[in-house]
């Protein structure tokens, strides 16, 4: 099931916008999203909240992409990234994957890092190991984990035997450490 805010869904046909339009086709996308990345395999402990964040609105992009290329979803994806980019660079920024002992902590890890920052660096590494290698890896994570639990390790793993590269080592730089690289 799938429930709303009716500001999102409720739009007079006669009124509505582009903005609004999007915003209901993102949206959906992503709560689609969590019917594999969060109620198939959901996260093993808080501490990965990102993997089924990160995934709904890495689907959400290629949903989107895909059904409505008006909204020009690649412009946005770079926008995003750029938005968390200037976020992670603060020297307050936090790493995206930290411990989760309390309810202060839990509602910490449900930012822009989780959503944003996640999503891009997925972005990434599927630019990096190719789309078939990603696709193969995520469906061997699916698979292997369906209707149970999963940690950022099991992700790593699959995708790192799907592409043959040290998956690992770059998520782990992405993810576990505050800020973003400079180049």
């Amino acid at each position: 099931a799938i429930t709303y805010v009716d500001r999102l869904l409720l739009h007079d046909p006669a009124t509505v916008d582009d903005d609004a339009r999007e915003g209901l086709a993102v949206t959906t996308a992503h709560e689609i999203a969590h019917m594999w990345f969060g109620d198939l395999v959901t996260m093993a402990w808080w501490d990965d909240l990102w993997l089924n964040e990160s995934f709904a609105s890495w689907m959400e992009d290629k949903i989107t992409g895909e059904v409505f290329p008006q909204f020009n979803v690649p412009v946005e994806e770079v926008k995003s990234a750029q938005r968390v980019m200037n976020l992670d660079s603060m020297l307050s920024t936090r790493a995206m994957r930290q411990p989760v002992v309390s309810m202060d902590s839990l509602l910490q890890s449900a930012d822009a890092l989780a959503y944003s920052k996640g999503s891009a660096v997925l972005h990434m590494v599927e630019t990096w190991i190719g789309p078939a290698a990603f696709r193969i890896g995520v469906q061997a994570y699916l698979k292997a984990h369906a209707d149970g639990n999963a940690t950022a390790d099991d992700l790593w793993n699959a995708l790192g035997k799907a592409s043959k590269k040290d998956v690992r080592a770059v998520l782990v730089s992405f993810l576990d450490q505050p800020g973003v690289p400079l180049v």
